[in-house]
């Protein structure tokens, strides 16, 4: 180890060695990085690399609990100094510490101590947090907005070329999926599911995204963990272009056990008075399409786990179970506004919790029925998976979308202007129609499974 990493090192030691915290190995060598305490509160350690957005790693004990994170460019090898910044350092033992590194060159960069807590609310992360979110969420280019991030309200314009403009707002989490992220110990996309589970609902109504805010309640302030939730939530919002204008973030010791959360979204969408979609504009022998779903979307985690559970599967060592338990919602929205804006779209169902019956009956009109083909329905293979671990098929229909994630309802002679607007993987095709009926809801045939 060259001189000026050898005095790193030390520095960092010494000042670890005020809180009874220990740090062995070379600082210039992840590898061999060990931190113990002295009453043993920290033993055995393990190396994992973040997600491959970013740039760093994790070390976590055997429970799999993050206890550090370092940037790659903190570790590097060089010759001379040691480069870069270590940031976002969260150590558990006795107390509480928060640490950060700026732009470290050598033995002389600054380093803090920012903030010890023994018991209580970490103020000081909360509010790293706070300055973190506000960063990634004012990146977007164009007009000129608001900054609301960290204020008491947040502000948005209304556009201005809406000329009856009515406002349509919608709230939902993503259940007990927030299970499987914790236990896989990936948070990219569950914020990408908080958006989708909102704005999905809002473009039923024919509303365009126009704003989200989210709240994030946790145990103890954890910056990672945090940081790789929001990245979701703004690519979330990204793709359904609306701005994250607020949030709350809860510390709630006492209320949540170790590494435990929860996530909701609110979502505001704006649309013109003349183009909004309700029952009036669904006629008889219009046509019902199903767009594709990309997997279980946030709903039905609670039967799953359980399944999970009771046949004792591991899913870090299932690499099937492991991709397709956390794949993101798919975000509808862009596909489904260039639908309203070109007039092809009489009415269409967010597929969530009650699956495709409960959900597609709330817009079918009076004396009127959807009349659901199910054997034409293609169930992707998660549901199939499902369907082979002995869960009856009125439970599959009721629970899961079952690789229907949205229904499009349209005039047949608009049928051959649909497909161009839709990627390969969700091109909607007819399973059904609507007839004239009082049953509000008719299931004919059985999904082909296997």
């Amino acid at each position: 180890m060259n001189n000026n990493l050898k005095k790193t090192k030390n520095f960092l030691i010494k000042k670890l060695n005020m809180f009874n915290i220990k740090l062995k190995g070379g600082i210039n060598n992840l590898e061999d990085i060990s931190v113990s305490a002295n009453e043993d509160e920290l033993t055995g350690f393990k190396i994992n690399s973040l997600d491959d957005n970013t740039d760093g790693y994790n070390i976590l004990d055997n429970d799999d609990n993050i206890l550090l994170t370092v940037s790659k460019s903190t570790v590097s090898d060089s010759t001379d100094v040691l480069n870069g910044t270590l940031s976002n350092i969260d150590m558990v033992a006795s107390k509480f510490i928060l640490f950060e590194y700026s732009n470290i060159t050598s033995f002389y960069g600054d380093f803090a101590i920012d903030n010890i807590k023994i018991g209580g609310v970490d103020i000081n992360a909360a509010e790293k947090f706070v300055k973190f979110i506000a960063a990634i969420s004012s990146r977007k280019k164009g007009k000129k907005k608001f900054n609301n991030i960290g204020g008491f309200g947040s502000i948005s314009n209304i556009p201005n070329n809406i000329k009856d403009p009515k406002i349509v707002a919608c709230t939902d989490g993503v259940g007990t999926k927030i299970e499987i992220a914790n236990t896989i110990n990936k948070f990219d996309t569950i914020g990408i599911d908080l958006v989708a589970m909102s704005v999905n609902d809002l473009i039923v109504q024919g509303a365009r995204p126009l704003l989200f805010l989210d709240y994030i309640s946790i145990n103890k302030i954890n910056l990672p963990k945090l940081k790789s939730i929001i990245k979701g939530v703004v690519k979330g919002c990204k793709i359904s272009e609306c701005s994250l204008v607020g949030g709350e973030t809860a510390e709630m010791p006492g209320t949540y056990e170790k590494g435990k959360f929860d996530i909701a979204g609110f979502a505001v969408g704006v649309v013109d008075k003349k183009k909004i979609l309700h029952r009036k504009k669904i006629k008889n022998n219009d046509l019902i399409l199903a767009i594709p779903s990309s997997g279980l979307h946030s709903n039905g985690y609670s039967l799953v786990r359980n399944i999970i559970k009771k046949k004792k599967i591991n899913i870090k060592n299932n690499s099937f179970l492991k991709k397709e338990l956390i794949k993101p919602t798919k975000i509808y929205v862009k596909e489904v506004l260039n639908l309203i804006d070109k007039k092809l779209l009489n009415g269409c169902a967010n597929i969530t919790g009650g699956g495709l019956s409960d959900n597609i009956k709330r817009i079918i009109p009076e004396r009127h029925c959807a009349e659901i083909n199910l054997d034409k329905i293609k169930p992707l293979q998660i549901f199939k998976w499902l369907k082979k671990n002995n869960i009856g098929e009125n439970e599959m229909l009721k629970t899961f979308n079952c690789g229907v994630g949205f229904c499009l309802i349209i005039n047949p002679k608009n049928l051959g202007s649909i497909s161009k607007y839709f990627s390969k993987n969700y091109k909607p095709y007819v399973i059904g129609k609507v007839v004239k009926n009082s049953n509000k809801v008719k299931l004919n045939g059985k999904i082909n499974w296997f």
